[in-house]
């Protein structure tokens, strides 16, 4: 399927890409906002996980075990299984600094919500997923030629 389209690897890329979509929020937060001082506990989770996930990466792209002693890690030890467990680590403080962000925002008082701030949100989603979509159908298209 991917020798047929010109750029196989933006899929891949955006599917290895999107999560990080998720730091966005938190990011800002970070650099707008004195996060280190507000919320030391999120600060650290956040930029321990993005640390976890770059070890992860250069396990797996570097090969490091597998290159320093072949056959030694072929069962046992290998980069994909450092991989996951660096992987793993991320997931973990994700769940943590997520908990403590649902912490703090639930000791705040509640806003009330707004049209712009739920239907509008809503539409602008449909409409950015209905441009993947497109996209993706046109590549699907040409792919068939």
């Amino acid at each position: 399927r991917a020798a047929c389209c010109a750029y196989p690897f933006a899929v891949r890329t955006f599917v290895f890409a999107m999560p990080l979509s998720m730091a966005c929020p938190i990011m800002l937060e970070s650099l707008l906002f004195d996060l280190r001082t507000r919320n030391p506990t999120l600060f650290v989770y956040f930029y321990r996980r993005y640390c976890w996930l770059l070890v992860a990466a250069f396990f797996h792209v570097s090969k490091i075990p597998e290159r320093i002693q072949p056959g030694l890690f072929d069962i046992v030890g290998h980069s994909h299984q450092l991989f996951h467990i660096f992987t793993f680590l991320s997931i973990y403080d994700q769940v943590h600094y997520v908990e403590d962000g649902l912490a703090e925002f639930l000791k705040a008082p509640l806003a009330a919500p707004t049209y712009l701030g739920t239907v509008g949100y809503m539409l602008l989603l449909m409409l950015c997923l209905a441009v993947v979509v497109r996209r993706f159908l046109n590549v699907a298209d040409l792919c068939k030629q």
